[in-house]
């Protein structure tokens, strides 16, 4: 991907969601009447996502925080955005994500260009957060966090997601 659109689905003040667009590589970048058409779109999609809130039925308490295996998933990318190592809990997480703008890792697995783009973004501010939902309905806490050398440049941005706890959900 060469070019990416980030923008925030407000209705009334309040973040309901949010929407990546992205370019292949070799494509013009977005053009400043392509940006002021999908902010034209940003609050009557935020109102349209918004009617969707608590519609899910709650889900069995078994998710209450942790994964099957017991741990969060971890993702170790290189400063380039490629996967690096990822653990067990982090591929039954991948596994649980829904269709999504992705790209195949060295080892076979669809990284959504979310988590691309959360972990570049942890190289100038750390500590990043975004949650996002699985196949299930499931809400996943995911963490973003570059480590720095004795300079402070930073080195390889780790990637860690759990099933959220109480403490970090949503409310809706």
């Amino acid at each position: 991907m060469d070019d990416e659109l980030r923008a925030v689905l407000r209705a009334d003040g309040q973040w309901w969601g949010q929407v990546s667009l992205f370019r292949e590589r070799g494509r013009r970048p977005f053009t400043k009447r392509e940006i002021a058409t999908a902010a034209d779109a940003l609050a009557p999609l935020g109102k349209h996502l918004r009617t969707f809130a608590g519609l899910r039925p709650p889900l069995p308490s078994s998710h209450g925080g942790t994964t099957i295996a017991g741990g969060p998933g971890l993702l170790l990318f290189d400063l380039a955005g490629g996967l690096l190592s990822i653990n067990d809990e982090a591929r039954e997480l991948l596994a649980a994500m829904p269709e999504s703008p992705s790209s195949t890792s060295r080892f076979g697995l669809r990284v959504p260009a979310w988590i691309h783009s959360t972990a570049a973004r942890a190289q100038t501010d750390d500590h990043t957060r975004v949650r996002a939902q699985d196949r299930t309905g499931r809400w996943l806490v995911c963490h973003a966090s570059c480590p720095r050398d004795q300079s402070g440049n930073p080195t390889r941005p780790p990637w860690s997601s759990s099933p959220r706890s109480p403490r970090t959900s949503l409310p809706c």
